[in-house]
């Protein structure tokens, strides 16, 4: 409607429609065959809060596509503390990512693109008492920022909206993003502008934690260097029983692994090692596994997700089931873990990100998004309350940790 009102035309594609159909919902234009008359497509719903009915309407000759504006994320359920059906919901969104990998596919095919903007709502904390409410969204701003490196010509930029404000407030805040220069990064909190900044971290609490004896502790993609890492950090500080899994059963490390057996025999009898081969993704066989240990007298205590699917696919080129492969791991089995165990004590609940969720990096945009949602989920858990620690890492030092291509 706004962008309307300015003289742009406007072309609306309906959000489901997008997922179900891929690139067959887009406009079949180039913007080389029209000259620059007019400003807009714009997918899903407009920022007025309408929605564009599934259509196959395509501009008249004589008009370009100069800009995209998605907004197809912010019809995703807010999640609310102790809203549990909420939240699943806003989870499985997350697996579609809004239509977003067949929009990108398509701007891979114009000569030159059209630049796509990206708006999300509560996907974002960007100061203090600002939560994350729309942990679903968040993979959408890692995809943006390898787009950015990807596919400079096409990018506009990010915009989280506030979720407390209006349709009214939604559309003016979008509008002026648009004619905005100089940030790629903004939210939008009330009459307030944030940019991203990288700022220094504040200095970790003193102390560690004190970990149970008789409980479990479950290390998801715990077979590789990386699980066995953090087995020795938790027995350390007392963890009585260990239970590393993975979806092969196999070790990525068979060394790591046996210095690990090792290492337990000879430091820490009394501490039990369990290898289990579930896939962390599979939210049934996860259950399972907690119920296991509950009635063998050693519940779930703590866990740390590790697992993750790792391939170097450029966004242009990634298939819709590719996308599923690599967000499995890392956003279906972290949900599985927040879900299992925000109803019992829990020690520590530790998620393994990566800094490619907060810079990007072209060819690993489906891995960067499914790090990202890691992120936002842990400030969604401290929002309710709940223990969670996101660990952005760099580069490990073992390279074929990183170059492997598989899920754990």
């Amino acid at each position: 409607g706004r962008l309307r009102a300015g003289g742009a035309h406007c072309e609306l594609v309906d959000g489901a429609r997008l997922a179900r159909e891929g690139e067959a919902a887009l406009p079949d234009v180039t913007r080389d065959a029209l000259p620059d008359a007019t400003y807009d497509a714009l997918p899903n719903a407009p920022p007025d809060g309408t929605h564009g009915a599934p259509h196959d309407a395509r501009p008249d000759a004589g008009r370009s596509w100069h800009g995209v504006v998605h907004c197809g994320a912010l019809d995703a359920a807010a999640v609310t503390a102790g809203a549990a059906s909420d939240a699943k919901a806003a989870a499985t969104q997350s697996d579609s990512l809004f239509g977003l990998p067949a929009l990108a596919r398509w701007l891979g095919t114009r000569n030159p693109p059209p630049r796509l903007w990206i708006a999300t709502c509560g996907a974002q904390r960007v100061r203090d008492g600002d939560s994350v409410r729309a942990p679903s969204q968040a993979p959408l701003w890692a995809i943006g920022r390898s787009m950015a490196l990807e596919m400079p010509a096409a990018w506009g930029g990010l915009i989280d909206l506030g979720i407390d404000s209006t349709a009214a407030q939604d559309a003016e805040s979008l509008w002026h993003e648009l004619a905005a220069q100089g940030e790629d990064q903004v939210a939008r909190r009330g009459t307030a502008r944030l940019c991203a900044r990288l700022d220094a971290a504040a200095p970790l609490p003193a102390g560690r934690p004190a970990l149970a004896g008789a409980g479990s502790y479950i290390v998801t993609g715990g077979l590789g260097s990386l699980g066995a890492r953090f087995a020795r950090w938790l027995v350390a500080r007392g963890a009585g029983h260990l239970v590393l899994t993975s979806r092969s059963g196999r070790a990525s490390d068979p060394q790591a692994l046996q210095a690990l057996h090792e290492h337990l025999h000879s430091a820490h009898p009394g501490t039990t090692l369990q290898i289990v081969p579930v896939d962390a993704a599979d939210g049934a066989a996860m259950r399972a596994l907690f119920e296991r240990l509950r009635v063998s007298g050693r519940p779930v205590r703590g866990v740390v997700h590790a697992a993750a699917a790792f391939d170097a696919v450029p966004l242009a080129r990634r298939s819709d089931a590719s996308w599923r492969e690599a967000l499995a791991a890392k956003v279906q089995g972290a949900w599985h873990l927040h879900e299992l165990t925000r109803g019992q004590p829990t020690d520590l609940f530790v998620l393994c990100s990566s800094v490619t969720a907060l810079l990007g990096a072209k060819g690993l945009a489906a891995y960067a998004a499914g790090n990202e949602f890691l992120g936002a989920l842990a400030e969604m858990r401290r929002g309710m309350g709940l223990p969670a620690t996101c660990v952005d890492w760099g580069t490990w030092a073992e390279p074929r940790e990183a170059l492997r291509t598989r899920r754990g």
